[in-house]
């Protein structure tokens, strides 16, 4: 694989020269192994420009505003690379970024220091809050369970690095209930807290006048009120950028995945391109 920063400035590089020029430190092959370089090694050279990717997450941010716009690069940034992905949007603003394990967050940031955030969707597995905290990544708390262990954790340690609340609205896959988060309540309305972020999942994007995702951006709302008024939220993908009322702080979306931003990416800026960040 390879990167460019534009599609017309991009040619073929094999991947052992896109390594070097993108990984400074890693060591050189050793001086008694033959390499031929007219022979590639290679079954085919994906060439990922990074500038469209960077472009789709300017206009992605102009339709979303006022609210931030945050990247989704979990699965290895997409297949395009978390790092050099990671690297090109943070170069270009984005502030709060989104990955599935931590393990990614970590690669994340390795490339990416503070105060940008990274919260990890996949939640709190037990006895990995040190792990957060050494990472400097936020949790996504989707049960009391979870919930209960970070508070824990920040106890303990006075950690104060924050998590995110999931409550599901109507996805029916990951986070606690509309009941659960009401009856956290006082809680949250406590001072040091530590929830930075109430973020939910809209069920039914993907068709942006089905009736579920205005059930669940009233439900979400209803949420919001009891206590969180001051959180930013996010509920997700292409319906909001359609539905002012599914806006809130923070809109997160998948700035290398066109057929996933086909609407938001209609206009086209210089090298965005609506197939997706990949070229020949």
């Amino acid at each position: 694989m390879a990167w460019t920063v534009g599609l017309r400035e991009a040619k073929p590089t094999l991947m052992a020269e896109a390594e070097t020029a993108l990984l400074r430190d890693v060591p050189e092959a050793p001086s008694g192994r033959h390499t031929d370089s007219d022979v590639p090694e290679t079954g085919g050279i994906l060439t990922v420009d990074l500038g469209a990717i960077a472009a789709n997450w300017h206009e992605l941010g102009r339709r979303a505003m006022p609210s931030e716009c945050a990247a989704v690069i979990k699965a290895n940034g997409y297949g395009c690379g978390i790092e050099p992905v990671a690297r090109t949007l943070a170069v270009a603003g984005c502030k709060t970024f989104f990955v599935a394990e931590l393990s990614e967050a970590r690669r994340v940031r390795a490339v990416v220091a503070e105060p940008a955030v990274i919260y990890v969707l996949n939640g709190l597995w037990p006895g990995t809050a040190t792990a957060f905290a050494e990472t400097h990544a936020r949790p996504v708390i989707g049960s009391l369970v979870e919930l209960a262990e970070w508070d824990a954790f920040c106890a303990a340690k006075q950690w104060r690095g924050g998590a995110a609340l999931h409550v599901d609205t109507g996805m029916n896959r990951l986070g606690i209930s509309a009941n659960e988060a009401a009856a956290l309540a006082p809680r949250i309305r406590a001072e040091k807290h530590g929830i930075t972020l109430l973020m939910s999942h809209l069920a039914c994007a993907d068709q942006p006048d089905h009736p579920l995702n205005q059930q669940q951006i009233r439900l979400f709302r209803d949420v919001r009120r009891l206590a969180f008024q001051f959180l930013r939220n996010i509920p997700r993908q292409r319906c909001t950028l359609r539905h002012g009322a599914a806006r809130r702080r923070i809109v997160r979306r998948q700035p290398n995945a066109g057929t996933a931003q086909s609407d938001a990416t209609r206009g086209r800026p210089a090298g965005a391109r609506r197939a997706g960040p990949y070229g020949a």
